[in-house]
């Protein structure tokens, strides 16, 4: 994987992560 897929892939994650933490926040 290069850098831009690994930094894509990690905010995916990242977001993903603050949407299970935080469900009432869009």
């Amino acid at each position: 994987m290069n850098f831009w897929e690994t930094l894509e892939l990690s905010s995916l994650k990242h977001v993903k992560n603050n949407h299970v933490a935080h469900p009432g926040k869009n």
